[in-house]
């Protein structure tokens, strides 16, 4: 996690710093979800492949929290940079259109099995691809707010 990152986490908390990893934790504890962040005129086919190789932004929506992370195929963890207290009915907003992730559990430890966590984060972007394939296919139109 980016020092930026706790540092508003322990300020709009008031938590002491040895609390900040239990806090993410718990935003994410309960059904997160996951949102991909596409650059600008990228649509969902630029998730065709299991894995699209490059590094790749992510929007983590816990229960108040809103994070920004990495995915990077070199290294098996998704990096906090950046987050944002938005709010529970804002958050629950989110969750409700983006790929919920009910059955991840999260750590904010470092990986004990490097390649076991790589093959971990694969397989979340895979869920995530076929996720976006599906709500195409519902005739959900462009994946812009997938």
């Amino acid at each position: 996690m980016k020092q930026s990152t706790r540092a508003k986490i322990l300020k709009e908390e008031d938590l002491p710093e040895s609390e900040v990893g239990s806090l993410i934790l718990r935003e994410l504890s309960d059904a997160p979800s996951l949102r991909p962040l596409l650059e600008d005129g990228e649509d969902a086919a630029v998730f065709a492949d299991s894995w699209f190789g490059d590094t790749r932004h992510f929007f983590l929506y816990g229960d108040e929290w809103s994070f920004r992370v990495v995915a990077d195929e070199r290294e098996p963890r998704l990096a906090i940079i950046s987050g944002a207290r938005v709010g529970a009915v804002e958050n629950d907003s989110r969750r409700d259109r983006h790929l919920v992730l009910d059955d991840v559990r999260f750590t904010v430890n470092a990986p004990l099995n490097y390649d076991s966590a790589r093959s971990d984060i694969r397989a979340l972007v895979e869920r995530l691809r076929m996720g976006m394939e599906a709500w195409r296919a519902d005739g959900a139109g462009a994946c812009s707010t997938f």
